[in-house]
């Protein structure tokens, strides 16, 4: 079967009155209009997600503060990244702008050729209509003319029997002449009516014809434009896409090429090039006695061997003398730095041995901080 390749050669039928032809690209003409609005409503929704999605990128870099001091391969990341991502809005807001130009173009060329096809499918709506008016029109003469030939022939008849008949008087054979005439010219004018209509009908059914045929190549060349048209459009919206997915990998690429260059021990010695305090560390804690500032001192270790404080220096000997005592299993942390708040509270008589003096020691919880009672006043010698 050979293979058909215009619209002008596929959409006839046998039948006088069959629309079948006319349906077919009626409903074809009818889904092209809705594909052409479901690619806008496509291009202007791509748009909008576009827009939408460049916005909260900007929101987002808006967001993310820029390390003003870089110390490190990972803030000089994290500026590339934020310096990126402006990069990456401006591409989806210029992808944006594309999909809603091409929206605006595809609703241009939908309104031109929809009304090209609809222009065409009111016309051939019309002439099909009058052709199928005129077709029942003629059947119905063709009918008429049928029955008064009929009744000629037998007006015809009857007369001639009247006149062979040796009774018929000359009244019946009026009579009979006068109906013989009556449907012959009856019979004439039905014919007249008949030819008239079919002629009419011919005529109409050409002009059908030729609009059918002008309604296919319309369609046809629609169809054509609308494909190529369509095409062209889905091309451009993918490579669009692509080109905006290369654009957001190529900002990618260039953070990732930062982040190749981190190097964890190189990192650590920046920040403490940029940022040290100095490399020697405080001297060790030595007890010093307060009655014997220059005796031995055990290594900084009492007799007990347990680590001792210094005492806080007093201006004199006649001055009021503060200590604190601190256990080796105490916390530090929970000891009063200020000699007004001791953990000790000995009360002294000035007749009591120096050696026989017993410190009190407050031993303090660690759940919770409690502050010693402020120690009284020791007279000196």
């Amino acid at each position: 079967m050979t293979r058909l390749t215009h619209y002008s050669e596929a959409f006839w039928g046998l039948e006088y009155t069959s629309t079948a032809g006319y349906d077919a690209l009626s409903k074809h003409n009818s889904e092209q209009k809705k594909f052409l609005h479901d690619c806008e409503e496509y291009l202007r929704k791509r748009s909008k997600i576009e827009m939408d999605y460049g916005k909260a990128l900007g929101s987002l870099t808006k967001n993310m503060k820029e390390r003003s001091n870089p110390c490190g391969v990972l803030e000089v990341a994290w500026n590339t990244l934020r310096g990126e991502l402006e990069n990456c809005k401006q591409a989806h807001d210029e992808a944006g702008m594309f999909f809603t130009q091409h929206a605006e173009e595809t609703k241009r060329f939908s309104r031109e050729v929809t009304a090209r096809r609809d222009n065409m499918e009111d016309r051939l709506k019309k002439i099909q209509s009058q052709k199928a008016s005129l077709h029942k029109s003629a059947v119905s003469l063709s009918k008429t003319y049928g029955q008064k030939c009929r009744e000629k022939d037998q007006t015809s008849e009857a007369y001639k029997c009247l006149k062979r008949g040796v009774t018929s008087t000359i009244k019946e054979l009026e009579k009979g002449k006068s109906k013989m005439e009556k449907s012959e010219e009856e019979a004439c004018k039905a014919d007249n009516a008949y030819k008239t209509a079919v002629t009419l009908l011919e005529e109409t059914r050409q002009e059908w014809e030729k609009e059918m045929e002008g309604a296919c190549q319309e369609f046809q060349s629609s169809d054509e434009e609308q494909i190529t048209f369509l095409r062209s459009e889905m091309w451009l919206c993918v490579n669009r896409v692509s080109q905006t997915a290369l654009e957001v990998d190529d900002s990618c690429e260039r953070v990732r090429k930062v982040l190749e260059t981190c190097n964890v021990d190189q990192d650590i010695q920046n920040f403490i090039a940029m940022h040290a305090t100095g490399t020697q560390r405080p001297e060790a804690v030595t007890y010093q006695n307060y009655y014997d500032p220059g005796g031995n001192s055990h290594n900084g270790r009492g007799e007990g061997g347990s680590p001792r404080l210094p005492m806080a220096t007093p201006a004199s000997h006649d001055a009021t003398a503060f200590y604190s005592i601190v256990r080796e299993d105490d916390d530090p942390t929970y000891a009063s730095a200020d000699p007004a708040y001791s953990s000790a509270d000995p009360t002294y008589s000035m007749a009591e041995p120096l050696t026989s003096l017993t410190p009190r020691v407050l031993t303090v919880s660690r759940s919770f901080q409690v502050r010693p009672p402020a120690c009284r006043m020791y007279e000196g010698r």
